[in-house]
């Protein structure tokens, strides 16, 4: 019984490091392009975020200005659109710098930025 069990313990072992030399080739062929890739989407994600939120920042403000006017012709107090203004467009601009913040970590040190992402993983 013992030479079976160390036959059969011999045959799992071989598969098993057959298994990791061949998993460990793809792993390194396949490390750069998984690299480039998270960059690359990053990259557009955190762009696509900008843009949209820098509009809704201006469109925010925009909208506060109509509200200040529109109030300040009725007579009554403007406060309402100046803070509609100030924290809607403030708010959004401040999410527009957040992901231009990483569109420029991602274009200036990839590196420090693939770090940051792996660091998120732990």
């Amino acid at each position: 019984m013992t030479e079976e069990m160390q036959a059969l313990t011999e045959q799992g072992l071989a598969k098993a490091l057959a298994y990791i030399e061949t998993t460990e080739s793809f792993v390194v062929e396949q490390a750069p392009l998984l690299i480039q890739e998270l960059l690359n989407y990053s990259l557009v994600y955190s762009s696509f975020w900008a843009v949209f939120w820098f509009i809704m920042g201006l469109g925010g403000i925009f909208f506060g200005v109509k509200v200040y006017r529109w109030i300040d012709k009725d007579g009554g107090d403007p406060f309402a659109g100046v803070m509609l203004g100030f924290f809607v467009g403030g708010g959004c601009l401040g999410g527009a710098f957040t992901c231009l913040a990483t569109v420029v970590k991602i274009l200036i040190a990839p590196r420090l930025f693939l770090i940051q992402r792996l660091g998120d993983l732990v």
